[in-house]
C-alpha cells in the first residue's frame, strides 16, 4: 500500500516485458532515501489511482530526482 522495493528487473507481478535504460546518477544513496521518505505519504493505498497516479508517476518523479529528466512519455501514460 505504498512505496515498496524489490529486486532488479523484477516485481511482485513478475519480470518486465520491456526495460529502458534512463541513465546513472551520482546522488549518494542516502540523499535518495530521503528522497523517498518526503514523497511516501504522496505515494499510498490511498492516493492510487490506475490512470492519474500510478506506479509510472512514481518513477517518473524518481527519475527526475535522480537524473532531472522524465520518463518516456509512451510509459508515463500507460494505464
Amino acid at each position: 500500500g505504498g512505496i515498496c522495493t524489490s529486486s532488479p528487473q523484477q516485481s511482485p507481478f513478475g519480470q518486465p516485458k520491456k526495460i529502458e535504460y534512463l541513465g546513472d546518477t551520482e546522488l549518494p544513496q542516502e540523499l535518495f532515501l530521503e528522497f523517498l521518505n518526503d514523497i511516501k505519504e504522496r505515494f499510498t493505498f490511498a492516493t492510487y489511482n490506475v490512470i492519474t497516479w500510478n506506479c509510472n508517476h512514481f518513477t517518473n518523479e524518481v527519475c527526475n530526482f535522480l537524473l532531472g529528466k522524465d520518463i518516456p512519455h509512451s510509459v508515463l501514460k500507460q494505464s
